[in-house]
Parts: C-alpha cells; structure tokens; sequence
C-alpha cells in the first residue's frame, strides 16, 4: 500500500483497503498490557487534537509513547491506521450510548433518539473529544479518511454493531412508539433520524448553543413522528384534516 506517515509511500495519499489485507491494529498490539496500549493511544490522540490531522507527526507519537519506531510499524501501517483505531473506539463510545438510551426507553423510539443526542453530546463536551471530532470534521484529506474511517464494508466491527442496533430498535419499537413499518421503510425512518443527530453534533462542534440544538432536534422529531409515529396512519391523518 502507499501510505503516509513515515513508511513506505510516504507523502502519498492512502489507499482504500484491498481485499485480504490485514486490518489494524495488529494481533501484537492487542496482546500488549492494557497500561502499554494506552499509553500509545494517548499519545497518538495527543497530537491528532494538537494539531490538524493532516500535520499530526508520526515521530512525535512514537516520541510520547515511548516506543520505537520499528515496533510501531508491528503494530500499525501508518499514521492513518493509527486514526481508524482511535474512530473506532471513539465511535464505539457513541454506539454503546445508544444501546443504553434504547433499553432505557422500554420501546418509546422517539424518548430514545431524545436521549441518544442528549448522551451524544455529553460525550462531546470532553475537551478532548471535541477538539479530535473538530479536526476530523475539519481534515481536506478526505481520501485519507475513506482509507479506514468511512470504510463501508460490512465485516468491521462498527458496522456489525450498528446493524444490531438497527435491529434492536425495529423490533423494540415497531408496533408500539413506531407503527408497523416494513424494513427498508423503518431503515429509511432511522437513518435519517441518526443523520439528524450527525448534523446537531457538528452544529455543537460549530458553536451552536446546546438549547438551539435541542429544540432544533424537537422539531425534526415532531416532523418524523408526523410520518412515522404510531398515530399516523390513514385514519389518523384523515382525522386531522377534518
């Protein structure tokens, strides 16, 4: 692969992964003692929200985390792999809150999405959370990103997360808070729902107040209820144009 960072290619853009390659990080860095492994994850997101990412210095992470850079390389390909590893936790942050949100809400989709932007953005207060999702937000590269962060394939473990959360929500809701929607027309519903929680994140990481945000996320609710809601059937609607 041509990859930036220091190894062979560097300079270059990364490439999307190839199928049969190995995926990051590596068997030797998860067989690391837990204390080592943080260490060199903090020291990489020290300088991922130090400066911007495409200037994030890969001899300075390996400088703060105390490892060679020759171990490095054994435990990742690049920089880029470095930032696909920190997304994926920091996204498996946000999934496990929305797991929690949903059995919270004992089947009331529209409580869950309410707390799911709540708790989404109490993530996002962290100062050093907020300063890596603004300078994700904020990276040109965007072929750099595709390499590992918006990967689409369906085997990664976040995608394989998000579909059980799709799931858990259509069978938890459909039918009580959600009427009976067919899959691909629930799919739709939920997908824009979560688009809507991306876009208040980023209002919040613009400087949008957090009260604007809630009432701003109130109205679209109120405008998905309209089309989804277990009120709005036929009958419902008919009664409210009389």
């Amino acid at each position: 692969m041509n990859l930036s960072g220091g190894g062979p290619g560097a300079g270059k853009l990364p490439v999307l992964i190839e199928k049969g390659e190995k995926k990051m990080p590596s068997e030797r860095f998860k067989r690391l003692p837990e204390e080592k492994q943080k260490k060199i994850r903090d020291a990489c997101m020290a300088e991922y929200t130090r400066t911007t990412i495409e200037k994030a210095s890969l001899n300075r992470m390996i400088e703060d985390a105390g490892i060679s850079r020759g171990s490095f390389y054994t435990y990742f390909d690049s920089k880029w792999d470095v930032l696909g590893y920190l997304c994926e936790s920091f996204i498996n942050e946000f999934y496990e809150c929305g797991v929690r949100c949903l059995e919270e809400a004992q089947g009331d989709i529209w409580e869950m999405l309410g707390q799911f932007l709540n708790g989404s953005l109490a993530l996002c207060r962290d100062e050093r959370r907020a300063d890596f999702i603004r300078n994700i937000m904020e990276c040109s590269s965007r072929e750099a990103l595709t390499f590992d962060i918006f990967s689409s394939d369906p085997d990664r473990p976040r995608a394989v997360r998000g579909r059980k959360l799709e799931r858990a929500a259509y069978e938890s809701c459909v039918g009580k808070s959600l009427r009976k929607l067919g899959w691909e027309e629930y799919m739709s519903f939920f997908r824009m729902a979560m688009m809507a929680i991306a876009m208040e994140i980023k209002s919040f990481h613009d400087g949008v107040p957090e009260n604007r945000i809630r009432e701003r996320f109130a109205l679209t609710l109120g405008i998905l209820k309209r089309g989804a809601g277990i009120e709005s059937g036929a009958g419902a609607q008919s009664a409210e144009r009389k």
